[in-house]
């Protein structure tokens, strides 16, 4: 019944908007900051299989300072068209989207929907736009690693680069600085990204193809043809090799040390150990608790009646010592 229903409004739709389009051949890459998307989407661009790009990002301005597009969520129709045609190439749409841009492209799909987009999950809702649509999910097993390489990002504004391009970059760009902090920070949002995308799927989906960032980096050429396969590439075509840099170094390695031995709550061995094998429901549920908890004493001190506790527990032990010496 849900079928009938999502080709129903899918006909409606291309009857009420002139020249909408919807594409033959559709894959989607699920993945948080700096866990090796560049690899798999450079690769793809590079053989003209779609244009994977991050064209649902929450940040609008940048999208349209970038692309010098004229896209805003209040046109969902006109968004949409000017997404399908930056990301499709030879009728194949590509597209790559962090847990922070997914609220981003499921409201514009809902919007252009409507009111009957209420009855529909969110698979439901992108299966009217994208049929037979391939889902890809990027994780990493580390993310302390990937912490740090995003926190080394969003200082650099350097998300992928060629060899060239890293010597000519090195010229201008600010050097990135440890912080503590800041890493500490980007792990917890990397985790929730992780887990979000991950309880999403598991409710919603069940077929999907799973990469892991150490998997790809090490073995690329199988890697990648795992996912030619996997999302429908030509099987003549040549043999893919990766041809971006990798843009961890020494400094790296140096805050990776760094931030291990100053972060106190890595010292819980299973919560270590899941974060570096991959085990983000595990070290999420383990952060968030210990967050709370902090959270949760600090606002208990911080309240009137246990904010002077101990001032009133000496005025009240002087008191009752004073009506002692005068009872006497």
């Amino acid at each position: 019944m849900k079928k009938e229903k999502i080709d129903a409004i899918r006909k409606q739709i291309l009857i009420e908007y002139e020249d909408f389009q919807i594409p033959r051949n559709s894959y989607i890459l699920f993945f948080s900051p700096r866990s090796g998307s560049n690899l798999i989407t450079t690769q793809l661009q590079s053989i003209s299989f779609g244009n994977p790009f991050e064209a649902f990002h929450h940040n609008q301005k940048r999208l349209n300072e970038r692309y010098g597009w004229k896209i805003y969520p209040s046109d969902p129709v006109g968004y949409f068209r000017q997404a399908y045609q930056a990301l499709t190439i030879n009728d194949v749409f590509g597209v790559k989207i962090t847990w922070k841009q997914y609220n981003t492209f499921i409201s514009i799909l809902r919007q252009i929907v409507g009111i009957e987009s209420e009855e529909l999950n969110d698979f439901e809702t992108i299966e009217i736009f994208f049929p037979n649509v391939k889902y890809l999910f990027l994780k990493r097993r580390n993310k302390i690693k990937q912490a740090i390489s995003y926190s080394k990002g969003m200082q650099t504004g350097i998300w992928k680069a060629t060899k060239e391009e890293m010597e000519v970059n090195q010229e201008y760009i600010v050097p990135p600085q440890y912080d503590q902090l800041h890493i500490e920070c980007c792990l917890d949002e990397l985790l929730v990204s992780d887990e979000g995308f991950e309880q999403l799927l598991a409710a919603y989906l069940e077929e999907h193809h799973k990469i892991w960032y150490e998997d790809i980096a090490k073995n690329f050429t199988e890697e990648m043809l795992k996912i030619y396969e996997y999302i429908g590439v030509d099987k003549n075509i040549e043999k893919p090799v990766p041809v971006i840099k990798k843009l961890a170094n020494r400094q790296s390695d140096v805050w990776y040390d760094e931030f291990i031995e100053e972060t106190k709550w890595l010292k819980n061995k299973p919560l270590f150990e899941a974060l570096v094998n991959g085990n983000t429901r595990y070290a999420l549920i383990q952060r968030a608790g210990r967050v709370f908890q902090d959270k949760g004493e600090r606002r208990w001190f911080e309240m009137p009646a246990n904010r002077f506790k101990k001032l009133k527990y000496y005025l009240f032990r002087i008191k009752k010592k004073t009506e002692k010496l005068f009872m006497n």
